[in-house]
């Protein structure tokens, strides 16, 4: 198993670090909230022959919650109107057993204007004896919209209706009437909204893709707006760990990476925006990150070197760029010119630090003899140190 640490560096504190997956920075792809349908918009309409009659309408698109900064889609309007029971029977007695219209919408998406026709099909007036309202569904085709170069939250209004109603009895025509309808307080209502949002891209660069353990390895991120500056922070992913840095004002976010054990690794950048109705979150490829064993520095400390004190012959092992080995080290002692040594085994304390105590040495040369063999993360090391102990 991988395993990462992060070492208490004041260059580091900027990196905040914790466990996580992609699903840390979901949020970034979540559309605003848009409305689905409108409330029931009631119009004051007026026909040749039927007078001005209240009609309730029902406004609609398929229009996405979010769109990109100059994107294009295929947009339809659709509208659920109920006919009202007198104007109905209005339409019934002239005779006629049907209605069918053909209407222009003057639909607004912020300030672009659009002017889609929405098509009733034929509807049955259905007994009018008591006057009996009528639900007329319509739908526009297919038009194109394309959103505009710069974020922002769009209102898709609709305001005045023309066209023409088509009376038919039993299937026969049987007239057709101008109609004009206009919306309440001459305000065109909000049907739905559109969040408008500038695409992104992000590009990540490490300073070296290869590494010694311990090693400092600085990553930057380069985030691109398709419209404006981009705004948030760019979550680093190494493995599994997350470590954030924010966004500057040239669109940068740069850290140094947390230590990483010895290995191949892969490392993703994703920019995750303040204001996500602005911008949209975007990923890096993938950089792949090789951490190599780090050499290990050892010195040999020294105590009581004298006849008539105890001496003691001590360890301090080090990672080359500060990180501190694991496991044991071997100390073979032995008097120059004399015969006998002492060899002794010690397992590095949490300091990467062992001793052993020789006691009260005869008065002479010593030679010491450090053996590490290393660990996961460390080379293995041999250290030669030689010392007198002098007659008091």
């Amino acid at each position: 198993m991988m395993t990462f640490s992060v070492r208490t560096r004041s260059r580091r504190a900027a990196a905040a670090v914790a466990s996580g997956s992609l699903a840390v920075v979901a949020l970034a792809a979540l559309p605003p909230a848009a409305e689905a349908v409108s409330p029931s918009i009631d119009y004051t309409c007026t026909a040749d022959g039927l007078g001005t009659f209240t009609l309730p309408v029902v406004l609609d698109t398929n229009a996405p919650p979010r769109m990109i900064t100059g994107q294009s889609t295929q947009l339809i309007v659709t509208a659920k109107a109920t006919l009202p029971g007198e104007t109905a029977k209005a339409i019934a007695a002239k005779p006629a057993t049907q209605v069918e219209a053909t209407l222009t919408s003057s639909v607004t998406f912020g300030t672009a204007a659009a002017n889609p026709v929405l098509n009733v099909p034929r509807t049955a007036l259905n007994d009018q004896t008591v006057p009996t309202a009528v639900l007329l569904n319509g739908a526009s085709a297919p038009f194109t919209y394309t959103a505009p170069p710069t974020p922002s939250t769009l209102e898709v209004s609709a305001g005045r209706i023309t066209g023409s109603l088509r009376f038919f009895n039993n299937n026969v025509a049987a007239g057709d009437a101008a109609i004009s309808c206009e919306a309440p307080n001459g305000k065109p209502p909000v049907i739905d909204t559109i969040a408008v949002a500038a695409s992104t891209t992000t590009t990540l660069t490490l300073a070296r893709a290869t590494a010694t353990y311990g090693q400092d390895v600085n990553a930057s991120a380069k985030v691109v707006a398709s419209s404006g500056t981009p705004a948030g922070e760019v979550v680093f992913f190494v493995d599994g760990i997350v470590t954030r840095a924010k966004v500057d004002k040239d669109g940068i976010a740069s850290l140094v990476l947390p230590d990483a054990a010895v290995g191949a690794h892969s490392i993703v950048a994703t920019f995750a925006p303040t204001d996500l109705a602005a911008f949209v979150g975007s990923s890096s490829a993938a950089q792949a990150w090789t951490v190599a064993k780090a050499e290990t520095k050892v010195r040999i400390p020294v105590t009581g070197r004298t006849t008539n004190s105890v001496t003691r012959v001590g360890v301090k092992a080090a990672g080359v760029y500060g990180t501190v080995p694991t496991g044991k080290v071997q100390l073979k002692v032995k008097r120059l010119g004399k015969p006998g040594k002492w060899l002794k085994s010690r397992t590095l304390s949490d300091a990467g630090t062992a001793q052993i105590r020789l006691g009260v040495l005869a008065q002479g040369r010593y030679r010491v003899v450090v053996t590490y063999r290393g660990d996961v993360n460390h080379l293995a090391e041999r250290k030669t140190k030689t010392f007198k102990v002098a007659r008091r």
